[in-house]
């Protein structure tokens, strides 16, 4: 009797140290547990003049001041960017007036000039207020000026000359002289410049322009962080 005393005794005995040692070691794990929800805790915290965004455990979170010194940095050296160049093309025509201004007497010729069309954006003015960042789309927005016609710039060794239509009584080919030709020159540039100062070529300017600047400032962007990506808005 004793001696089964003595048996149901060391088992209690087992049962008190298994039941101890599996309650120390939950605790154990309780505590880590709960040091690491902490250490997240802290790092969930905003650190100084951020936004606070979460992935991956860290801050990811930016404010425009951070992507500033980058995109001011870029309009800077790109203050007066060249967005787009158009062909652009005109037709005039030049009459030399015969004998009492009589249309059979008359000569006619058409001059065709061909060059492009530049389109510039000013980024000069570009300043913190034109920037705003979302951390959640990770999308920077800038705002910048519409394109605007810049010049036109004339080939002139496309310049076309047609053959001389002559009325019934008129002979030889127009002859122009030098101040003559620079007179039409100048007469073709300023209709040129009209023409390409239409809404039409404006709107095809800023649709490259977005382009053009987008891949500008991407590069600055991704100084900062290359998951971010950027949107150009205009004024």
């Amino acid at each position: 009797m004793k001696e089964r005393n003595k048996v149901f005794s060391i088992v209690n005995l087992i049962k008190d140290i298994v039941t101890l040692v599996l309650i120390i070691f939950l605790a154990i794990i309780g505590l880590k547990i709960y040091d690491g929800l902490k250490k997240n805790t802290d790092i969930l915290q905003p650190v100084d003049n951020h936004d606070l965004t979460v992935e991956n455990n860290g801050i990811l979170g930016y404010k425009v001041v951070d992507f500033e010194d980058a995109i001011l940095g870029a309009s800077k050296r790109e203050s007066l960017l060249i967005v787009d160049e158009q062909d652009i093309s005109l037709v005039t025509t030049t009459t030399q007036s015969g004998l009492f201004n009589l249309g059979i007497f008359s000569k006619n010729q058409s001059v065709t000039f061909i060059g492009k069309a530049q389109y510039t954006i000013d980024l000069s003015n570009i300043n913190s207020n034109c920037i705003s960042v979302d951390n959640t789309s990770r999308v920077v927005t800038i705002k910048v000026p519409h394109a605007q016609f810049h010049d036109v710039v004339i080939d002139y060794n496309q310049t076309k000359f047609s053959d001389t239509e002559k009325g019934l009584l008129a002979f030889g080919d127009i002859k122009m002289s030098q101040e003559q030709l620079n007179e039409i020159s100048k007469t073709a540039i300023e209709k040129l410049e009209e023409k390409a100062s239409e809404n039409e070529p404006l709107a095809k300017a800023d649709q490259y322009g977005q382009y053009v600047l987008r891949d500008l400032y991407e590069k600055s962007i991704s100084s900062v962080n290359s998951t971010y990506r950027v949107k150009i808005i205009f004024e």
